[in-house]
């Protein structure tokens, strides 16, 4: 026992390691640029090949090439260094190339995203205004006291209008008017809360808070007058009867807006006293009449 014990070092073979670093050169580039990346000189394989015979060449140490010989009558020559140093750095690029196709996919996924949302946004904001949610989604779409006015406007008359008449000449019709007065509430940055029916809600001050929220409910509230005359007319001319005349009210004060509904579905929405009794002076303003209360007008001397 005591002679193999000394027998036993000389009976195991020697090896000879070589280890090199396996190189990325991802921190390199400017985070905010990735398209940019492929033009990088990092990432040229002529710069890779006449960097492998430096240790020092840049870049980030990501994990180690080993070359292992357990042949004694054979030792590693530098021509086999050099190379190693190379599968190193290309296999660094090979990494490289991998994570920034997958982070290229997944910012190109975050933009269709990101351009859906917007989409969905400015069917009831207007373009400025989804930019600023989008901008800043947490801070303007979570729930939050506003002070804002909001405008109410029905077509008057309009369900005896269109008792006789077909479903799709109906639809049609309230398709035509959406068209024409919706604008006019996003020119004024104002909010399309939803349509009721032959009517609609419209919130101005929420969710990017406007101080001067009254002037711009009422400048929308006379460009939708306008655009409703000149509706009236043009159908006039064309089906040679009058389309019903609309009204419009608006009241103003503190709200509580926010996103609210299910898992399946969230409207941004206003809910309070000041939307109650904005809804409940519906029947007050007449044909082509424009009412605002006393907090409107006070918020218009303002």
């Amino acid at each position: 026992d005591e002679h193999r014990s000394r027998r036993e070092p000389h009976e195991c073979p020697l090896e000879e390691v070589v280890v090199v670093p396996l190189m990325s050169h991802l921190g390199d580039m400017a985070s905010g640029d990735l398209a940019a990346s492929a033009g990088n000189p990092l990432f040229e394989t002529q710069t890779v090949t006449e960097h492998a015979h430096s240790p020092t060449a840049g870049g980030k140490v990501i994990g180690v090439v080993a070359l292992r010989s357990s042949d004694p009558s054979r030792s590693t020559r530098e021509h086999d260094t050099a190379l190693l140093r190379l599968m190193g750095r290309q296999g660094g690029f090979s990494i490289d190339t991998t994570l920034l196709q997958l982070r290229l996919e997944e910012e190109a996924r975050e933009q269709e995203r990101l351009k859906a949302r917007e989409q969905q946004l400015q069917r009831y904001l207007s373009a400025d205004v989804a930019k600023a949610v989008l901008d800043h989604h947490e801070s303007t779409l979570g729930a939050r006291r506003a002070d804002v006015s909001i405008l109410f406007m029905d077509v008057r008359s309009f369900t005896a209008w269109s008792a006789d008449r077909a479903p799709g000449e109906v639809v049609d019709t309230l398709n035509e008017v959406f068209s024409a007065l919706t604008p006019c509430v996003f020119r004024q940055q104002g909010t399309l809360d939803k349509y009721l029916g032959d009517g609609l809600m419209a919130i101005f001050g929420a969710p990017v808070a406007y101080t001067d929220h009254a002037l711009r409910a009422v400048r929308a509230a006379r460009e939708m007058e306008a655009a409703m005359n000149d509706l009236r007319k043009g159908w006039a001319a064309r089906k040679g009867e009058e389309l019903p005349e609309m009204g419009i009210r608006i009241h103003s004060g503190v709200v509580a807006a926010g996103s609210i509904g299910s898992e399946e579905r969230v409207e941004y929405t206003a809910i309070g006293a000041v939307v109650n009794l904005a809804a409940r002076v519906c029947g007050a303003a007449g044909g082509s009449e424009i009412l605002i209360t006393r907090e409107t007008l006070d918020g218009l001397r303002g």
